[in-house]
């Protein structure tokens, strides 16, 4: 489907809206963040922490961004503006409000690896199946809950008092358990979608049961990096890996072949 040239291009500004729509949200994340990034070892040399970019210029560039991504929104079609104002909206309260309420914390960042997924069915008209969002949404709270646990080990071995008001109220018991459980039920969702959608006793369809074992992998590796306190930044902690690398290029390769073959 994705090699048919309407969808590939609403998907790409779809893409294109989202780079837009997030980066608003985000400058705007760290303009109130800013006192606290600078105390953070890491933080402390993004743009706004470090005094390359003034709040002013941050606030302008936001509402800059986030204008012309709604607008893209809204050029593709409706539904795709309605998810985009929702993300925003969301992330908005987030991080006035709902960033410091445990557990609340963690379920609005996950919701929003959500509307992003949604918004790839909102742009393109393509249906998106129960297990889908089951496995996305589950896949995020387990990421998530992985990056408090890690941020709350680096402030713990650095001696510093987190600046996020949220990681004292969690302790490393609760982490772990939103974690396993969430891996548990993203893990099962894939396991029982794998089967469901390949139900003969063809190549196409042991294809799809294989696939299930690199994606369980996948989550026993990351769960490794979160152990270790690796796992603050998903993104860095996801492409730093080449083990997990491989594993994820490996499913990938598997479920390209099962669904195209």
């Amino acid at each position: 489907m994705l090699g048919e040239g309407p969808i590939l291009w609403r998907s790409l500004v779809a893409f294109a809206v989202f780079c837009l729509v997030s980066s608003a949200t985000y400058l705007i994340n760290d303009v109130r963040d800013v006192e606290a990034d600078r105390q953070h070892p890491r933080k402390r040399f993004r743009p706004i922490a470090a005094g390359d970019v003034s709040v002013r210029l941050a606030v302008t560039a936001a509402v800059v961004l986030g204008v012309v991504g709604l607008g893209a929104a809204a050029y593709v079609s409706m539904a795709l503006l309605v998810t985009s104002a929702i993300y925003v909206a969301l992330s908005l309260c987030y991080s006035v409000w709902l960033k410091n309420i445990a557990v609340l914390d963690i379920g609005v960042v996950a919701g929003l690896f959500m509307v992003r997924a949604i918004a790839g069915g909102a742009a393109t008209g393509v249906p998106l199946s129960s297990w889908f969002l089951v496995v996305t949404s589950f896949s995020a709270l387990f990421i998530v809950a992985g990056k408090r646990s890690s941020e709350m080990r680096i402030h713990a071995d650095a001696g510093m008092t987190s600046a996020r008001a949220t990681l004292t109220q969690y302790s490393e018991t609760v982490l772990r358990q939103i974690s396993t459980i969430s891996a548990a039920v993203a893990i099962a969702a894939y396991a029982i979608w794998s089967f469901q959608r390949a139900d003969t006793a063809d190549f196409h369809a042991t294809l799809f049961h294989l696939s299930a074992v690199p994606f369980t992998l996948a989550f026993f590796r990351y769960a490794l990096m979160i152990d270790r306190g690796d796992a603050e930044a998903p993104e860095h902690a996801i492409t730093s890996d080449r083990v997990l690398l491989g594993i994820v290029l490996a499913w990938f390769v598997v479920f390209a072949v099962a669904v195209y073959n």
